[in-house]
């Protein structure tokens, strides 16, 4: 940059949202090369709009829809504006970082949490969950919020869903490596917990559940590549009692009568790869996210895919708006990319 642009100057009108720092359009030039220092340059505009100031926080400014992170120049540059325009700066308070306010200690790396209005559950390599009391964390309770620890799986547990929370009985699933999705049945009042149904039927790790809208069926995904549909219902035709098993594998659950063996009810297959993300979006209609490459969209009704979205890499996890209808999921790339399934070659 030569000298003459060193010194070039744009007409800058400061203005913003938050109304105690309210201005009437004070305009300062200022030389391109610089960037914004907010305390200092807010404080030096409050001073020119004869405007009451106090003590200041700090400040960000926000530049042709952009936040600024760099000099005048390069976002004139950017924005495709020349130096004959009025630029609108519009400040705001800066906020700092979030910092924790509690840390939850688990003995293993956490692979999975839900929250739902008053509860939160985790899911632990170590093969257990655990439920913690989100009120008395929001008190910075800590240790104190937790209530309750399930050695829920023979093997760490991957994903977890809460079904009902309305009743004193409330109700979730947790999957894991070990190839079960379990639907667990937890008193909030006394404190206990029983384990409900164990779904069989994936041959690989179980990697993601989801709920249907109406809460009577929940979908999981897994390495195996497939995706199965089960009811929530402890009873259907599939199940049957778990017979007793003296093995070495065999961990006696908290809570754990006569737990029953669970089918599922629909497999859809497609997927070439794992299974890592699925999300209903309506009562007959789900996504899913696979490590190979694809979103697909499938209809629970016919038992068969509706749509295919390809990707060149691939797909982690995946969430749905019910608003707008579309899909955004999170890539090996590390790219977060949104996509409308109704449109074509989307």
């Amino acid at each position: 940059m030569d000298t003459e642009e060193e010194t070039s100057t744009v007409l800058v009108k400061f203005t913003t949202k938050q109304q105690h720092y309210k201005l009437r359009g004070t305009m300062i030039g200022m030389t391109i090369s610089l960037v914004i220092a907010g305390k200092k340059m807010v404080k030096n505009v409050m001073q020119k709009a004869n405007s009451d100031i106090g003590e200041l926080p700090h400040f960000d400014f926000i530049i042709a829809g952009q936040l600024l992170t760099c000099t005048l120049k390069e976002r004139l540059e950017e924005a495709g504006l020349s130096l004959e325009v009025v630029l609108e700066a519009e400040f705001l308070e800066t906020h700092p970082p979030p910092t924790p306010q509690d840390s939850l200690q688990h003995d293993d790396w956490v692979s999975t949490l839900q929250c739902c209005e008053e509860w939160m559950a985790t899911g632990c390599y170590d093969n257990t969950v655990h439920l913690w009391d989100l009120v008395g964390l929001s008190k910075g309770k800590g240790e104190q919020a937790h209530k309750l620890t399930i050695p829920a799986h023979r093997a760490p547990v991957k994903s977890l869903t809460w079904v009902n929370t309305k009743d004193n009985i409330k109700t979730f699933i947790s999957t894991s490596i070990d190839q079960t999705a379990v639907i667990w049945a937890w008193a909030s009042d006394s404190n206990t917990v029983e384990c409900v149904s164990e779904c069989r039927g994936h041959t690989q790790s179980v990697e993601c559940v989801a709920v249907s809208p109406s809460c009577k069926y929940f979908a999981t995904g897994s390495w195996d590549n497939s995706l199965k549909l089960w009811k929530t219902d402890p009873v259907n035709e599939n199940q049957a009692e778990e017979e007793d098993d003296d093995g070495p594998d065999r961990k006696k659950r908290k809570g754990d009568k006569k737990a029953k063996t669970k089918s599922s009810v629909l497999t859809l297959n497609g997927h070439s790869e794992n299974v890592g993300g699925v999300v209903w979006t309506d009562e007959r209609e789900l996504a899913t996210a696979s490590w190979d490459h694809s979103l697909r969209i499938w209809d629970a009704e016919i038992g068969g895919m509706k749509n295919q979205i390809n990707g060149n890499t691939a797909f982690f996890c995946l969430s749905h708006s019910s608003i707008n209808k579309n899909i955004i999921a999170g890539c090996a790339d590390r790219f977060v990319r949104l996509y409308d399934p109704r449109a074509s070659g989307s």
